[in-house]
């Protein structure tokens, strides 16, 4: 790749052993890693996008039993009511007609009458087959209203009212999700820890669970643990007969494949660039080895197909490019260096370092381009349109000289920009993504 260079370099200048450290170590991390971004750009187009949102409610439909000897009828209430003129009008409903009217309330985002409807119906009819779809569905409400204390508990109820069905797992499911969106990490450890204790739960409902339990461990940096959980729900996934796998299991299986390649992501962008020179090597070596790992990780996680997972690695993968461009240029000059020579030094750092910055906007744009030609966005390809503005006006100050001066306190930084394992901003911010809420 062609390298701008400085127009004077000073004849006294040596090439020293600093400067020869930073050529060998980038020429490596920087061609494995663009192979990587580059060798399968994602899913094709007739990969599914993931599992159907759980953000739907429920219709309730498949509990209604008939056949030609029985007809389960919902009970039906009558009262009277008088219209503005004081006349006396009776009115008949059943649990399915308050349902119907919250379901349709819900879908057209009028939440707050929803969950007045499905109060009642709860409150009125006790006895029906609806209340259980009725508290998943009112949790769901209570999370669109941002109540999600309010939706754990609805989830709890409906797991003690109706515990060994298979709502009650749902619930329990959403519930430990809502748990870890919240930061709940401990409480939702030990709901899931409970139903896997459960030698009932198994096939496609343990991946799920083992994926989910990874992605809570890797939050709490509890790395080791979080590799065995995640190794085994891929490993489940990959041993399960296909007559049992669904959308929602080759979901949960790129889930784990994503959070098993988060691991060496997090710990590169926390490894520093610290001085004297034989520190710096190690460093440097150290963070390659990582980011190496975690992009092969990647790689296997958008082999996958599953779209959401695809842009979330690609976006990572990019975002790995610009943190490396980030710390080489924002990394101490070695002291030893006069005035002149560490004014060579920088541009020689900063030519070096910018085939990460091309190569982040390179990988963004892939990711952009997998989702557009699907017609299906995701909260990771949007992010990466945001960042490609935002990168391709740093390359263009790079190129111009303008960068900011090496070992300055944020070198490097982009208005904006997602900090190493940090968060992208409001609007686009897949780092609050729950898993399993394939919708947001």
């Amino acid at each position: 790749m062609k390298r701008t260079r400085p127009e004077r370099r000073p004849a006294r200048i040596r090439r020293n052993a600093s400067r020869a450290l930073w050529a060998a170590v980038l020429w490596q991390v920087g061609a494995c890693a663009g192979t990587a971004g580059r060798a399968r750009p994602g899913p094709s187009p007739a990969a599914r996008a993931a599992a159907p949102s759980a953000q739907a409610p429920r219709d309730g439909r498949a509990r209604e039993q008939s056949s030609e000897q029985t007809i389960d009828v919902e009970p039906m209430r009558i009262r009277v009511e008088r219209d503005a003129s004081g006349r006396a009008e009776v009115v008949a409903y059943d649990a399915r007609e308050l349902f119907d009217q919250a379901v349709a309330a819900q879908r057209g985002e009028e939440h707050a009458l929803a969950l007045e409807l499905y109060r009642r119906l709860v409150e009125e009819f006790p006895g029906s087959a609806l209340v259980s779809p009725a508290l998943y569905n009112t949790g769901l409400a209570l999370e669109a209203t941002g109540d999600r204390a309010g939706a754990i508990a609805r989830y709890q109820e409906l797991a003690r009212r109706f515990s060994g069905t298979r709502d009650a797992l749902d619930a329990q499911l959403r519930a430990a999700a809502v748990m870890a969106e919240l930061g709940r990490f401990g409480d939702a450890l030990a709901l899931i820890d409970s139903l896997l204790a459960s030698r009932e739960v198994a096939g496609a409902d343990r991946i799920e669970l083992l994926a989910r339990r990874g992605h809570m461990l890797v939050e709490t940096r509890s790395y080791p643990d979080a590799e065995k959980a995640l190794r085994a729900a891929i490993d489940l996934a990959g041993r399960l007969p296909r007559a049992e796998r669904s959308a929602g299991t080759d979901h949960h299986r790129a889930m784990a494949s994503y959070y098993l390649a988060e691991i060496p992501r997090r710990q590169a962008a926390a490894q520093a660039l610290r001085l004297p020179d034989e520190q710096l090597r190690a460093d440097l070596e150290a963070k390659a080895r990582l980011i190496l790992l975690a992009q092969e990780r990647y790689q296997a996680t958008i082999d996958l197909g599953d779209l959401h997972w695809a842009t979330a690695s690609g976006f990572q993968m990019a975002s790995m490019q610009e943190d490396m461009w980030r710390s080489l240029v924002s990394a101490p000059v070695p002291p030893q260096l006069s005035d002149e020579e560490a004014r060579v030094y920088i541009d020689e750092v900063r030519a070096l370092a910018r085939g990460h910055l091309e190569r982040a906007v390179e990988v963004h744009a892939q990711t952009v381009s997998i989702a557009d030609r699907l017609g299906a966005p995701t909260p990771w390809s949007e992010a990466s349109r945001v960042r490609i503005a935002a990168l391709s006006d740093a390359l263009a100050r790079e190129a111009a000289g303008q960068g900011s001066p090496t070992g300055a306190p944020g070198a490097g930084a982009l208005p904006g920009g997602p900090s190493p394992g940090g968060l992208v901003p409001s609007g686009t911010d897949p780092d609050r993504y729950v898993p399993g809420r394939v919708e947001l």
